[in-house]
């Protein structure tokens, strides 16, 4: 058998090439901008960088009250197209409100935040926000209807839009950490416009008997997504973004600065790899159990293909971080590569649970999820505070940030696994 036939009976495993492939080049757009970068701008601006995408990304997870996970569960497609419809007009309201809050309370949250001259940039966010959830929902969508090569076209597409503005604003007008905040909102815009145009002939459809007709239809039968996957996802968005922040402010912005190079380094597989596999999986996944078919036996077979592909890249950061870090961006990044190595062993495990992680949102396991996410929060911001006050020490806060991600990694992939052994058996009887 040839690998062109083989390919075609093996359809997961040509979806998630389809996504690698094309989103492949982004990466390679942001590998070979990022020692550019790091020559350009100082850990000061990534540091504000840092904080500004942390505070985005805590905001962006709930900007659709998590409808967008509800498109792939639909049988019809009508109701997937609303669902799509709908997320997209909470994510304009919601973003709407934020920007009335920031502009309202501006001073006082940069001040709590710790850094005043973060003022500015917070007007910025429900911008982001916005563009950042209209881009997740349309995702989603394309997904649902697998035309992943123009998913993957968008996100190349973002990543040379992130790294064309960052470079021109860096170079010609050294605009400082405004150069860096200015391409991560190009990126998204120009992703979000590109699905746009690709899903509106479908979308406009349904636009009008959506509104009039089927908007509340669809946010009642799918409320556990804003009851209780929103608040487990913000409170993972916090847990996840939460070390930025608290090392900017208890520590300093180059700290901060420093982690955000090293998260940015060690999130390319995930980016190349885990999100195209989460993509193609939640869709295959979604697909067996409506047959209501076990959903197990996949879920084992792309936990191990994730674990295989990680082990050895993420084993060379933690053996070799520091002169990797400091022959690529500079004498100035060396400490970010010791960060690296001590996050690659919490990040292995982060880049093998995206099929637990989908099959908690495929089993509707919500208010698991929603203790789960309050706990890592709690446990993860004690480590950070304790390696403060304990130790004075960034690099024992980070380890024991660290440490605790594994414990709940392990903790989510067993969830997952022992429901669907039990959903396994049910569906035997």
């Amino acid at each position: 058998m040839n690998i062109a036939n083989w390919l075609k009976k093996n359809v997961f495993v040509l979806n998630v090439l389809k996504l690698i492939t094309g989103t492949a080049l982004g990466q390679v757009i942001t590998v070979l901008v990022s020692p550019i970068l790091a020559r350009i701008y100082t850990p000061e601006d990534f540091g504000i960088l840092a904080v500004y995408i942390s505070v985005v990304a805590i905001l962006a997870v709930v900007i659709c009250l998590r409808f967008e996970l509800a498109i792939m569960l639909p049988e019809k497609k009508e109701e997937a197209s609303d669902l799509v419809i709908l997320g997209i007009l909470i994510a304009a309201l919601i973003s709407l409100c934020l920007l009335f809050i920031f502009i309202i309370f501006n001073k006082n949250i940069s001040v709590l935040i710790g850094h005043p001259e973060l003022s500015f940039y917070l007007c910025l966010v429900p911008l982001s926000t916005f563009f950042y959830g209209s881009f997740q929902v349309f995702s989603y969508w394309m997904s649902r209807s697998q035309k992943f090569n123009q998913l993957a076209a968008a996100k190349t597409t973002k990543e040379a839009a992130i790294a064309g503005t960052q470079l021109s604003l860096g170079a010609f007008l050294q605009a400082g950490a405004f150069g860096l905040v200015a391409g991560q909102i190009a990126g998204n815009a120009t992703a979000t416009a590109i699905l746009l145009v690709k899903s509106i002939n479908q979308i406009r459809k349904r636009f009008y008997s959506a509104i009039f007709n089927n908007l509340k239809t669809v946010f009642i039968k799918y409320k556990k997504f804003p009851l209780f996957s929103s608040w487990a996802a913000l409170l993972n968005a916090i847990s996840q973004n939460i070390p930025a922040i608290l090392f900017a402010f208890l520590f300093s912005p180059s700290v901060a600065g420093l982690y955000a190079i090293a998260i940015r380094v060690l999130h390319m597989p995930t980016a190349l790899i885990g999100n195209s596999v989460k993509q193609v999986y939640y869709q295959k996944a979604s697909e067996i159990y409506n047959e209501n078919q076990s959903v197990l036996r996949i879920f084992l077979k792309t936990t191990q293909l994730l674990a295989l592909i990680a082990v050895i890249p993420f084993l060379i950061v933690i053996l070799w971080g520091e002169p990797i870090f400091t022959f690529v961006f500079g004498s100035q990044w060396g400490l970010a590569g010791k960060y690296a190595s001590v996050l690659s062993f919490w990040l292995f495990f982060g880049f093998i649970n995206p099929p637990s992680v989908i099959t908690i949102y495929l089993l509707e396991l919500n208010k698991i999820q929603l203790i789960w996410e309050i706990f890592l929060l709690i446990f993860r911001v004690l480590a950070i505070y304790a390696g403060f006050i304990l130790f004075k020490d960034v690099i024992v806060s980070i380890s024991l940030f660290t440490i605790v991600g594994i414990l709940f990694n392990f903790i989510l992939i067993g969830i997952a696994f022992t429901k669907l052994k039990k959903e396994k058996k049910r569906i035997q009887k």
